[in-house]
């Protein structure tokens, strides 16, 4: 995992994401994602799954990048042994609830009170990606994984910090 993710932030890199967006602009496309989820869960669509929490994770991981907190995803993915256990993984509408939780909680970025939470919303999220997955029966990694497979020769430029794919241009 830590490879993957450590060739995502290069490929962020690349791409001047890390330094020509904001984390402002992560968050909303975090958010974007996060719907994707939501729809692809209400509709079972096991490849929409799939597709939008490798996106999340690309997103995250990004977040992280930005907020100089990059082992974040990589510490709780360490640490996920914990969500395997049985009785620690609730339903995957539980996870999502959480998901959109801590999504709410990044949206407070810019109020200097909030910005103690921003690790650990990221945290948060990851951790219930991880066992939203779980809970569905899908590989975090290998959605990540697709993910990253999917945008790693994609060409594109920022406009108005937001990485605008080649073919949208």
């Amino acid at each position: 995992m830590k490879q993957l993710i450590q060739q995502i932030e290069q490929w962020a890199e690349d791409r001047n994401i890390i330094n020509g967006s904001t984390v402002q602009k992560q968050i909303f496309k975090l958010s974007e994602e996060v719907g994707e989820l939501f729809s692809g869960h209400n509709k079972n669509d096991t490849d929409k799954i799939r597709d939008s929490v490798g996106d999340s994770v690309v997103v995250l991981t990004n977040l992280c990048k930005m907020l100089n907190i990059e082992e974040t995803l990589y510490d709780t993915y360490l640490d996920s042994d914990y969500i395997y256990e049985e009785d620690n993984v609730f339903n995957a509408d539980e996870h999502l609830f959480w998901i959109l939780r801590f999504l709410g909680f990044l949206s407070d970025y810019g109020v200097p009170e909030a910005e103690k939470v921003y690790p650990e919303s990221v945290n948060m999220i990851f951790y219930n990606l991880m066992r939203y997955c779980r809970a569905k029966e899908i590989d975090i990694i290998d959605c990540t994984r697709f993910a990253y497979d999917q945008i790693k020769d994609r060409k594109g430029k920022m406009i108005d910090g937001v990485f605008v794919k080649e073919e949208d241009l």
